[in-house]
């Protein structure tokens, strides 16, 4: 009973921005199932069941290891049971995927009642921008190299590798933690 009163009093302090932080997890969640749906997957009974009660442990308790669990667990059915390769739905769970990720990382950075510093708030935004640019790029390649006729695959397939180790190079600099 005491375990219950503690998290009830937790639950109680959490500031407006927490709650929108911890919320994105269940809404992620529901919007990736929606998404995955229109991409012509499945999702069964058990797995909406399992998905439900991991993103709102997540909502509770984000500084546990179950937001790693929700990220792996919906992208890892998605790949399963989407029969769609790379249409636009693709594109907006790496988004979405990446949203909840993002949320559950900064409600995790301290107490309930924590408000998190606008400038925080705008350098993680920017990071957000950036992987989003990097998905569209990447999911945009993909769907060209898919659609054309590409000669010499082996030589291009080198060349993607070298120009995305150079971009990670790159953004690992850039979205380094400043000072």
């Amino acid at each position: 009973m005491s375990l219950l009163n503690d998290f009830l009093d937790e639950t109680s302090r959490l500031s407006r921005q927490q709650l929108v932080l911890r919320a994105t997890a269940p809404a992620g969640t529901a919007l990736m199932v929606v998404l995955e749906g229109a991409a012509g997957g499945s999702p069964g009974v058990l797995f909406l069941m399992l998905a439900a009660m991991l993103s709102l442990l997540v909502a509770a308790l984000p500084d546990s290891g179950a937001g790693t669990f929700l990220v792996l667990l919906l992208g890892g059915h998605w790949l399963v049971t989407v029969p769609e390769q790379l249409g636009g739905s693709l594109l907006l769970a790496a988004l979405v995927l990446t949203a909840i990720h993002l949320a559950t990382a900064l409600a995790a950075y301290g107490p309930p009642g924590l408000v998190l510093d606008r400038d925080l708030l705008l350098l993680w935004a920017r990071r957000y921008g950036l992987l989003a640019a990097a998905a569209a790029v990447t999911w945009l390649a993909a769907h060209l190299i898919r659609t054309a006729e590409v000669t010499g695959g082996d030589w291009l397939l080198v060349a993607a590798f070298v120009v995305l180790a150079g971009w990670a190079a790159y953004l690992n600099r850039r979205l380094a933690w400043p000072g």
